[in-house]
């Protein structure tokens, strides 16, 4: 197939205005920590050295981080504060990458991206995320398009979900408008200690003191914790959105998330198309997607530094010359 072909193939799948998923692959372009650096910065942490944690860190040195987590036994005081050392990593390459959009317009194939979802009618766009961080939220206020996650207020937010009373009130007037539904947190969502009350407060380059990050670590505890607002709210909602949506791009998404796995998976085997753009496709998304009953797939991912590979239906696969498997390339062809 060539480039134009493959190009007329992306626009024809991706027509309807797509529901954006976004992984950590999306992130990590623009300088957001892997979570191979992640569990670098652990192992020279203090407090697990400290707290008796030899299991742990050497599991940290054979497999993932999610998985060293699953395979060790760790006290909910050590959980804690592994949450709390990922908060701060990612909070430092978030903010790091704020300031760099103020200079220099770091996140400009996230703002084409924007720009492009937002200009048809009814000016609308739906991601759904799993990743802590807020460059969306940065792109989609650059090209003022109103985000919408839940949360309301001006610099002590608080979270009131998405009933349709309380959406048509809120956001009544708002012209364009990014719906982001962040099914694993955000680095600006607190919870006070001892109680339920929920908050965002933005750019906090420390935890508030009496207060805990709403971000869900690596880890089989996620699934539990998601059961307790806001991430059960927001679950529903992106469950909500994913059966309204007629087509999907996914971006850095590697198909290991079980809340929005399932699904995602249950539209696609109705014959809506989704096209995934990664560096590289992982077994999971080859598995559920590619050797499956799916009609309707573009799989992009990078073969080398020239050239990018490409899976879609009907089992082809083809080379193209350049590197659409990064954003900035692959809004060149969109």
């Amino acid at each position: 197939m060539d480039l134009d072909k493959f190009a007329r193939k992306i626009q024809n799948y991706l027509q309807n205005n797509p529901l954006v998923v976004l992984g950590s692959g999306s992130s990590v372009p623009f300088g957001l920590p892997t979570m191979g650096f992640l569990s670098t910065i652990l192992k020279d942490t203090q407090f697990l050295r400290d707290n008796n944690c030899q299991q742990f860190l050497k599991n940290l040195d054979c497999m993932g981080l999610e998985d060293a987590i699953n395979c060790s036994e760790l006290s909910d005081e050590i959980k804690e504060l592994i949450r709390i050392e990922i908060w701060n990593c990612i909070n430092e390459a978030d903010l790091n990458v704020f300031q760099s959009l103020l200079r220099e317009n770091q996140l400009n194939s996230l703002i084409i991206l924007i720009k492009k979802l937002i200009e048809p009618s009814p000016n609308r766009i739906v991601a759904i995320t799993t990743n802590y961080d807020r460059l969306f939220e940065y792109a989609c206020d650059y090209c003022n398009v109103t985000v919408d996650n839940g949360f309301d207020g001006c610099f002590y937010k608080h979270f009131y979900g998405f009933s349709h009373e309380y959406d048509c009130k809120r956001l009544l007037g708002k012209k364009r408008l990014a719906k982001v539904l962040k099914v694993h947190g955000s680095l600006d969502w607190f919870v006070k200690n001892n109680s339920n009350e929920l908050i965002s407060v933005a750019h906090c380059r420390e935890i508030p003191k009496g207060y805990k990050p709403l971000i869900v670590p690596p880890g089989r505890d996620k699934y539990s914790q998601t059961h307790m607002e806001p991430y059960r709210g927001i679950i529903t909602e992106a469950d909500k959105q994913f059966n309204n949506a007629e087509c999907f791009l996914c971006i850095g998404y590697g198909f290991n998330d079980e809340h929005i796995q399932p699904k995602l998976l249950e539209q696609i085997h109705q014959n809506k198309p989704i096209v995934v753009i990664t560096k590289e496709a992982t077994e999971s998304c080859k598995n559920l997607i590619i050797n499956s009953t799916i009609k309707k797939y573009i799989i992009v991912e990078q073969k080398d530094t020239n050239y990018t590979h490409v899976f879609c239906d009907f089992n082809e696969e083809f080379d193209i010359e350049g590197n659409y498997w990064s954003l900035d390339n692959f809004m060149e062809v969109w």
